[in-house]
């Protein structure tokens, strides 16, 4: 039997593998917004989601391989203007 464990990130709960070494996180480390399918191409190179990927290791592939990261103030202000996940679990 494989060993899962309940993560919660923000209102969303998931249950994950214990062993996460191999697996794609919830929430991008960078920004810290949850993750989706989309994003997996710009893990496995950047370790981001696609959107931090675009705004800052795209630009600074050097930088970003040997551990530079934007401030977390430029984070906030750059996070704030993406749009937001909208949820729709169905019609009630």
């Amino acid at each position: 039997m494989y060993d899962r464990v309940v993560v919660q990130k923000n209102t969303f709960l998931a249950i994950t593998p214990a062993k996460l070494d191999d697996y794609m996180p919830l929430a991008c480390p960078v920004c810290d917004t949850l993750m989706c399918l989309d994003d997996a191409h710009t893990w496995e190179e950047f370790s981001c989601c696609s959107q931090c990927a675009n705004a800052w290791a795209y630009l600074r592939k050097e930088e970003w391989k040997t551990g530079w990261r934007p401030s977390p103030d430029v984070i906030k202000d750059v996070c704030s203007l993406r749009p937001k996940l909208r949820v729709n679990i169905g019609a009630l």
